[in-house]
This record gives structure tokens, C-alpha cells and sequence, in this order.
């Protein structure tokens, strides 16, 4: 049986490896992100000067 505090403080371990996996996956994301606008970008130079 879990002491009250025990349990907060697994869930607080929780939440914070939560949050930083979020942070991970927003990172990797806005980078993919920025890679495609980028190739977006080159896309369109690439039409516009045909």
C-alpha cells in the first residue's frame, strides 16, 4: 500500500518525464517542420523561375 506521498511523488516523476518527452517531440517536430517549409520554399523558387 502507497503512502499518500509516495504515490504524489511518483506521479510527479511521471509528469515531469511526461513533459519532457513532450518538449523532445515538439523540438523534432518543429525542426521536420522547418526542414519541409524549406523545401517548400525551393519548391516554389524552382517552378516560379521555370
Amino acid at each position: 500500500m502507497f503512502k499518500l506521498n509516495d504515490r504524489f511523488e511518483t506521479v510527479n516523476g511521471f509528469a515531469k518525464a511526461g513533459l519532457r518527452n513532450l518538449k523532445l517531440s515538439i523540438n523534432t517536430n518543429s525542426s521536420k517542420n522547418h526542414f519541409r517549409f524549406s523545401n517548400l520554399q525551393k519548391i516554389k523558387k524552382t517552378t516560379v523561375v521555370r
